[in-house]
């Protein structure tokens, strides 16, 4: 096992406090964390402590894979390849970034459909309606005005909100797929 990957792992176990190692030990999950993981993870833990706890049964990534194939169905191709792979990353769960990636994307989708809800219930049109306000003719023209700049306004904040939202899950993708090959190498 290559010295400065224990180096990166055993930097990052150790901004962690002894509660979250103890977890990590304690919880054995083998999809998560790396057999060098709980390696250097030993040592920390045999500095810190007295005696180590035993761990629970370990989780391997066969089982989880079996228990939950409903999770994976719907994977895109490069998805598949970094799960399926055996050379697996070490320091963080492919699971979890292409959980979180997914998401992020239904996020963007929902933040459009509560900005567009807002500006409804916020126009002048519906707000009178509700109150019971009868509308006249001399009304109209203030009801589209008002109409237009409710309309600009939620386009602003969702353009604002759902093209950095996208970004952001499309730079875990490349970030994955860079990571994913550079790992092949």
């Amino acid at each position: 096992m290559s010295e400065t990957l224990r180096e990166q792992i055993r930097n990052s176990l150790e901004l962690k406090d002894i509660y979250e190692l103890l977890e990590i030990w304690k919880t054995n999950n083998r999809i998560e964390w790396s057999e060098t993981t709980f390696v250097v993870l030993h040592e920390i833990l045999k500095e810190k402590l007295r005696e180590i706890p035993p761990q629970d049964a370990p989780i391997l990534a066969e089982n989880e894979f079996e228990e939950n194939d409903d999770q994976n169905t719907g994977l895109e191709e490069w998805e598949e390849k970094i799960i399926d792979s055996e050379n697996r990353p070490e320091l963080y769960n492919s699971l979890q970034v292409i959980s979180l990636r997914r998401t992020i994307d239904r996020l963007a989708i929902v933040v459009i459909v509560v900005y567009i809800l807002q500006a409804v219930l916020n126009s002048q049109l519906i707000q009178m309606l509700l109150q019971g306000v009868s509308i006249s003719i001399n009304d109209i023209e203030n009801i589209i005005r008002n109409m237009l700049i409710i309309s600009l306004n939620a386009a602003l904040k969702i353009i604002l909100t759902y093209f950095p939202l996208k970004a952001l899950s499309h730079i875990l993708r490349i970030l994955m797929e860079m990571e994913f090959t550079s790992r092949k190498r």
